[in-house]
């Protein structure tokens, strides 16, 4: 197994290369956080062992901008700071264990061997869709840099829906986790509070996040996918059909079904890329201008 150790002690990173060497690991020393970022973000490591205070850049920092960069190499921290503010920050920062000196070398090794029984998975400490981005640690939520205020209950559930990806998840199971498994109020105040969530997060963005998967549950939409049309979709529509001729009784966007039948890129229908392709309207359901694909507008 390959292993990078980031340690500025001189005679803690040898006698460490030594024993880890005995023990099967190839490791190799990163003397300053800039270097341990830099071989930490360009070479594969099986598991990354950290100390706090470097010089350069602190172990905080470093730890952080792996993450950042998507580099999913399990983090052990191993520092003099013994205060537990230390060791929430390292732990929030994207850290998957700690552990204080003076240390035992076997601790060491089993807390090692531990971690890497884990493998190598997406963990990240803010949580993002499309945009959408959740801090569990500081209970904070936005999009494009936009702030959004949520209710403990309102973080709780896009939380819960957020870890579950696209999963679909039923309300029984909203209800397990983000209420509790006694609620005995009724399922349907899991709708109220999608409601009042996609009110916040959607609404004001034109976007459309959480699906509802009728007779299941919900699900987080497909990334990129899922995107509610802009003015000039609106503008488009009225120059090909005019806006009282598009059925908008089944869509709460105001385009009508154009949002259906929006192909991404499809030069036959507006001859730009792009461009929303808009439907004229058949009885009380519109349909498609031309045999397209049933992508979305960007």
């Amino acid at each position: 197994m390959r292993l990078l150790l980031v340690e500025d002690e001189v005679g803690i990173a040898t006698s460490l290369k030594r024993g880890l060497t005995a023990d099967g690991f190839a490791v190799e020393i990163a003397a300053d956080g800039k270097t341990g970022l830099w071989m930490a973000s360009e070479i594969d490591f099986d598991i990354i062992v950290l100390d706090l205070m470097l010089p350069g850049l602190n172990g905080f920092s470093v730890c952080h901008e792996i993450r950042e960069r998507g580099v999913w190499t399990p983090i052990l921290i191993l520092t003099a700071k013994t205060g537990e503010l230390d060791e929430i920050e390292s732990l929030d920062s994207g850290a998957d264990d700690f552990l204080t000196k003076p240390f035992s070398y076997p601790v060491l090794l089993a807390r090692i061997r531990s971690l890497l029984r884990r493998g190598v998975r997406e963990r990240p400490t803010v949580l993002e869709a499309d945009g959408l981005r959740l801090d569990p640690a500081t209970r904070s939520c936005w999009r494009d840099d936009v702030p959004i205020t949520l209710t403990p209950r309102e973080f709780d559930l896009l939380e819960f829906l957020m870890r579950s990806g696209s999963r679909v998840v039923s309300k029984d199971e909203i209800l397990e986790h983000v209420w509790n498994p006694e609620f005995e109020g009724s399922p349907n105040i899991v709708e109220v509070y999608v409601g009042y969530v996609r009110r916040k997060i959607d609404r004001p963005f034109g976007t459309e996040t959480i699906l509802t998967v009728p007779g299941s549950g919900y699900r987080l939409a497909e990334r990129g996918r899922w995107h509610v049309h802009t003015a000039r979709c609106r503008a488009l529509a009225s120059r090909i059909i005019p806006m009282a001729s598009i059925d908008s009784s089944q869509d709460r966007s105001g385009f009508g079904h154009c949002r259906r039948y929006c192909a991404w890129g499809d030069q036959r229908s507006t001859g730009r890329r792009g461009e929303c392709v808009t439907t004229e309207r058949s009885g009380q359901r519109a349909t498609p201008r031309t045999e397209l694909p049933r992508r979305y507008c960007q």
